[in-house]
């Protein structure tokens, strides 16, 4: 089953996750109005007359979802770096208690409905707490899944910055798939290229003896090769890391052997000609919080521009890394405009409807 969820298409997964269920709500949502239409007394269980559909649809979504969660947390497991490992123990707690946990909501709810009266839907405040803490497991779940992705991806430990875009795109999964599975389809195929930024197994550039050879003319750089002293081992490394190891361990353990430009190649130039160039910026928190409080669908174009400004600088694609920056930056701030129009529009309706409200009272 997990090879399943790993394997499966984009589109395969949009349908389960958002057209099903989307068919499922306008039907239903179109047999309310209709009895609407139809003066009928309007009471719970209209909308859901046949709760085993609702059971069935319910089970085929979240299930499907935290399958996928599963997984990806587990499935790709292998995938991961040696020198990490990620404690699972809470995830398997809060995913099994979030699934027991909606399982009894959808039964209190069947009740409820069944009863045909508004009156026992204060049962649902019994358990306010325990719902509370079942979005607390979903968002968990998806913030381990998407650490996962990054560290398999990047092929070193990461913060929870390195992973935001990620962790956006798995919560709001209907826009999320179309970008993430892709993704995990060449992971699971041993197609996808990774990027790491910090060590790697063996560094991709060539010894010391052999830099005379290079005709780079490129003074920026945006990796460091040092060498350990004491074990030899090389390691290629960002200047950001180069400045930690340096603050941790000191810089007379490690010795610079090159510097390498986006692309991986070795830089000719003189020292007091080199400058660190750094990935364009990815406006990622801009464009969250447009999502969040402005317009969430053009959020979520900034949010997927955002994530492939680091992707591309360090897979050496500088010039599609500047374009995504300019594409983020264009689209949140299209979505602030049009975040604010809302808001000024809807106060101006509200001021007009409450304006004409007092005028046809004083006449």
């Amino acid at each position: 089953m997990i090879k399943t969820f790993l394997r499966a298409k984009h589109w395969q997964l949009f349908m389960v996750f958002f057209v099903i269920p989307f068919l499922f709500e306008m039907a239903f949502t179109a047999r309310f109005f209709l009895a609407f239409q139809m003066h009928e007394p309007v009471q719970p269980n209209m909308m859901f007359p046949d709760m085993w559909m609702l059971f069935l649809v319910f089970f085929l979504v979240f299930g499907s979802l935290y399958g996928w969660y599963w997984s990806i947390v587990f499935g790709l497991k292998d995938k991961l770096p040696p020198t990490v490992t990620l404690k699972t123990k809470w995830f398997r707690v809060l995913f099994f208690y979030s699934i027991i946990y909606f399982i009894i909501y959808m039964i209190l709810f069947s009740y409820v409905t069944r009863q045909g009266s508004f009156q026992y839907f204060h049962y649902f405040g019994y358990i306010m707490p325990f719902h509370f803490l079942a979005i607390f497991s979903i968002l968990y779940l998806v913030y381990i899944a998407a650490k996962t992705i990054k560290t398999i991806e990047l092929q070193r430990e990461v913060k929870f910055s390195d992973f935001i875009a990620e962790f956006f795109l798995l919560w709001i999964n209907f826009v999320g798939v179309w970008i993430l599975q892709p993704k995990i389809n060449q992971i699971v195929n041993g197609t996808y290229s990774y990027h790491n930024d910090r060590i790697p197994e063996e560094p991709p550039v060539e010894d010391s003896g052999n830099v005379e050879n290079t005709n780079s003319t490129i003074k920026e750089y945006a990796y460091i090769v040092v060498q350990n002293i004491s074990t030899g081992r090389k390691e290629r490394i960002t200047p950001e890391w180069w400045e930690e190891t340096i603050k941790k361990y000191g810089d007379d353990k490690f010795t610079i052997l090159h510097y390498l430009d986006a692309n991986g190649d070795i830089i000719n130039e003189d020292e007091e000609k080199r400058v660190f160039v750094r990935p364009p910026k990815s406006y990622l928190a801009q464009s969250i919080l447009v999502t969040v409080f402005c317009c969430m669908p053009l959020g979520i174009v900034g949010i997927v521009n955002a994530a492939n400004v680091e992707s591309r600088f360090y897979a050496g694609d500088v010039e599609g890394a500047k374009k995504a920056s300019k594409e983020a930056k264009k689209w949140s701030n299209i979505g602030i405009y049009v975040g604010v129009a809302g808001i000024v529009l809807y106060f101006i309706f509200v001021g007009f409807f409450f304006f004409m409200g007092i005028k046809n009272g004083t006449k």
